[in-house]
């Protein structure tokens, strides 16, 4: 395990730095473009649901929606990361990542489903919007290890094409539905994930041929890749469980604190500020295929470079995002949905702080091989953000922001410290 200290390579030149300035080239603006389409999806969903459902409704939808993204994420225990860093290692294993990325989410969904047949979570939902969770929760947790085998094979513009499918197909589905008549939130959900998250499944498996067979040598190699991916999954999950949890919890625990009209509002907030990270997310998903084969010197100094292209994207697409997002409200949505424009500029000025995360973490857990610090960081960021959530539920959507913000600049700035104490160290190597 790296001990954290970078160190000039004995016979380093600037050939590194030079082709860390390359990597990223045009694969950078395929996953940007793959960004604003998701991210516009996430939007009209968001606007669309806000507009033809009741408050309630539209509440139901996004708690629903929150709780599989966690769901998903924690059940795939971050085999997509293991598989996208070990597959450059073991090309031989591609067979072997495929029947990972496959196989575990439907032992899982296999565990829910009995779960659900024994009546344990009776009261909690109803049976609709259960068995819609399920089903939705499974084909995210597909999805997310496959996107491992495109990332690992260095196929960006496959990843970047998968999204901007689901995101299409999403959106499609959902207008088709709401045009149909379809109110309930447990219909449109089934369908909505079933459909994009599945169709972007299938074709990350097609183009990620040819997988082979399991001959002799390659059931060797995929013994290696296996222990090597499932021990960097497992050792990455808690932070990317936190992680998410710090930009999903907050809307279920206001479900239970608030009301449903609340998280409405404060949901459609936090869908138009995650635009900030357009950007930096495209910059992470690069980043995380181009550190693994980056000296440590050149890693440093691509993670330097994507913060300040991170900061700088954010910046103009936070003040562009408020001044849209205000527009659509006032224009497009009926007037009790102006009670979110206050959350918004505050979801917007946390979530450009919290950029500097997406810049920074993938160095962490690859560079430097820590991913414990990020699950600190993570930790302590979502202590923050429930601590806060809790003492200001009394304000809803308004106090849900404030939290959600507070807690944001306090992980933005650990994360800046961590890289500036290593250049120091490199300075002084």
């Amino acid at each position: 395990m790296s001990t954290g200290v970078l160190r000039r390579p004995a016979a380093w030149s600037g050939d590194s730095l030079r082709r860390a300035g390359s990597l990223a080239g045009g694969r950078l603006s395929r996953v940007v473009v793959s960004r604003i389409a998701v991210g516009a999806a996430g939007l009209l969903t968001v606007l669309l649901t806000s507009r033809f459902l009741s408050t309630s409704a539209r509440g139901e939808f996004a708690t629903v929606q929150a709780g599989v993204l966690l769901v998903a994420v924690v059940g795939c225990a971050s085999l997509w990361l293991g598989i996208s860093v070990m597959l450059p290692k073991h090309p031989g294993a591609r067979l072997m990542a495929l029947l990972v990325a496959v196989t575990w989410p439907a032992i899982l969904l296999a565990g829910l489903a009995l779960v659900l047949a024994t009546g344990v979570a009776r009261g909690v939902a109803s049976t609709p919007v259960l068995v819609a969770f399920v089903l939705v929760s499974a084909a995210v947790m597909v999805y997310t290890n496959v996107q491992g085998l495109a990332i690992g094979l260095n196929h960006i513009g496959t990843y970047a094409r998968a999204e901007i499918a689901r995101a299409i197909i999403g959106v499609g589905a959902l207008c088709v539905l709401l045009a149909a008549g379809e109110r309930q939130p447990s219909e449109l959900i089934l369908i909505w994930g079933l459909a994009s998250w599945g169709a972007a499944s299938a074709y990350l498996v097609l183009s990620s041929r040819p997988y082979g067979r399991l001959g002799q040598t390659r059931i060797r190699q995929g013994a290696e890749f296996l222990r090597g991916a499932v021990s960097r999954g497992l050792r990455a999950h808690p932070n990317n469980v936190i992680a998410l949890a710090v930009m999903r919890l907050d809307i279920v625990v206001l479900a239970a604190l608030s009301s449903h009209e609340q998280v409405a509002f404060y949901s459609l907030a936090v869908a138009l500020s995650e635009g900030v990270w357009l950007v930096p997310g495209a910059l992470a998903v690069v980043g995380l295929a181009d550190y693994s084969q980056l000296d440590p010197r050149a890693a440093l100094a691509t993670a330097r470079g994507n913060l300040r292209r991170t900061l700088a994207g954010a910046s103009v697409t936070a003040a562009a995002l408020f001044l849209a997002g205000t527009l659509l409200i006032t224009a497009f949505l009926r007037p009790a949905y102006q009670a979110a424009i206050g959350p918004l500029a505050i979801t917007i000025a946390g979530a450009l702080f919290y950029s500097a995360t997406h810049a920074v973490n993938p160095w962490i857990v690859v560079t430097l091989d820590r991913p414990g610090l990020s699950s600190l960081i993570a930790a302590a960021t979502l202590a923050v953000n429930m601590v806060l959530l809790v003492a200001l539920a009394s304000h809803g959507a308004l106090g849900a922001a404030i939290a959600s913000a507070l807690a944001y600049a306090f992980a933005g700035g650990v994360y800046v410290a961590v890289l500036s104490k290593h250049e120091s160290s490199v300075a002084r190597a």
